[in-house]
Order: structure tokens, then C-alpha cells, then sequence
């Protein structure tokens, strides 16, 4: 980071955007060969699929707050803070954010077409 900002610099702006890689384009997709042939290349889970349920979560924790089946945000619990109010904030202030378009889940699949064609509300 330090050829592309000064830490001075960065104070001051508060900010700073990554550059676009020129030949993004290039890169290869994720699990391209999965969508190819999911047969051929499963997954590394239970069912060599896409789960947006986990049976082994349900299974082996089945009380667990922290990490419910079906994955979502949580803000505050009893081992974790991510508030921008909490004591790490202050102590551990800089945030990193990023694009995180509709169709995606967590920070995935934003490169698979079909989930474009889910209805969303708006």
C-alpha cells in the first residue's frame, strides 16, 4: 500500500479505493469448472453442491447462536463485537469495505448469471 498512499495521505482522506487490476477480464472464474460440469467437480461439501443450508451446523451444533444453519449477519454477540461503536473499533478503527452487489451471497457466487434472475424487492 505504501507505493499507491501515504499513510498521511490516507489520514487525511480517511479513504482510499483500489485500483481496478487493468486485465481483470483474464482472470479466471471461480469454480468455472464446476458450473461446467458439477458432476465432474463437486464441491467440497457434503453434497459436492452449492449448500445454502448446512446439515452438519444443524447436525453437530444444533444450539449454536453464532453459527445458525442458514448463514446471516450478526452484529453483536457474546464472543464477538462488530459494531463500529465497540471497544476494537476504537482501538482498531480502520474499516474495510467493499462492493457487495444484490444478487451475491456473503461475499460469493456474485459470478453466477442465473441468481440474476431471482426477483428482489426493492
Amino acid at each position: 500500500m505504501k507505493d499507491l498512499i501515504s499513510w498521511e495521505e490516507l489520514e487525511e482522506k480517511g479513504y482510499y479505493v483500489v485500483p481496478m487490476y487493468k486485465d481483470w477480464k483474464k482472470d479466471k472464474v471461480g469454480i468455472r469448472a464446476f458450473y461446467e460440469d458439477p458432476e465432474a467437480h463437486p464441491l467440497k461439501t457434503p453434497s459436492g453442491k452449492i449448500e445454502f443450508y448446512s446439515e452438519r451446523l444443524a447436525k453437530h451444533f444444533p444450539d449454536d447462536k453464532e453459527r445458525p444453519p442458514v448463514p446471516h449477519w450478526i452484529e453483536k454477540s457474546e464472543i464477538h463485537d462488530e459494531r463500529l461503536s465497540s471497544i476494537r473499533a476504537r482501538k482498531y478503527p480502520l474499516l474495510l469495505m467493499s462492493n457487495h452487489g444484490r444478487w451475491r451471497v456473503h461475499a460469493q457466487h456474485d459470478d453466477i448469471s442465473w441468481t440474476r434472475e431471482i426477483r428482489h424487492a426493492r
